[in-house]
């Protein structure tokens, strides 16, 4: 991670987590279903140059 996450909020009240990785790509990491825990982080691939936003 190389920026200062952004969380969100889903429509099924699950927090998703934003951020740059260190490859420059946006990256999410989701709440699991049952709200416990966090799935894997996945690469959404594309190139971040600014600040990163969720909404």
């Amino acid at each position: 991670m190389t920026s200062r996450p952004a969380a969100v909020t889903d429509a099924a009240g699950r927090v998703q987590i934003f951020y740059r990785g260190g490859d420059g790509a946006a990256w999410r990491a989701g709440q699991s279903d049952d709200h416990q825990s966090f799935q894997s982080a996945v690469s959404l691939g594309g190139s971040l140059i600014g600040r990163r936003t969720a909404g």
